[in-house]
């Protein structure tokens, strides 16, 4: 069982990176990598403080190091921004394939 799910888990991979187009081959071979991290378990999620500073710098937020904590204003940019991004991906997806 745990030899067939790595065989299927290797097939996502290579279906992923045959389905993406890069400028060359170094970027593929690291896409490749981070994927294979990713589906491992290596690659953890970020804290959500963490994951809202980022969302926050999407919308414009320095985040310098005596700056306040982000507000409600600058994490909607954020949002609103990675939806944009998110919008972008999809459509260059579903038109590249």
């Amino acid at each position: 069982m745990v030899r067939k799910r790595q065989v299927e888990d290797q097939a996502w991979l290579e279906q992923e990176l045959e389905g993406s187009e890069f400028q060359d081959a170094r970027l593929r071979n690291r896409f490749g990598v981070l994927l294979e991290q990713f589906w491992k378990g290596i690659v953890q999620a970020p804290c959500l403080s963490r994951s809202l500073v980022k969302l926050a710098q999407l919308g414009g937020y320095l985040a310098r190091a005596n700056d306040p904590p982000p507000g409600n204003k600058v994490i909607w940019r954020g949002m609103h921004r990675l939806m944009e991004i998110e919008i972008g991906y999809q459509l260059a997806r579903r038109d590249s394939g």
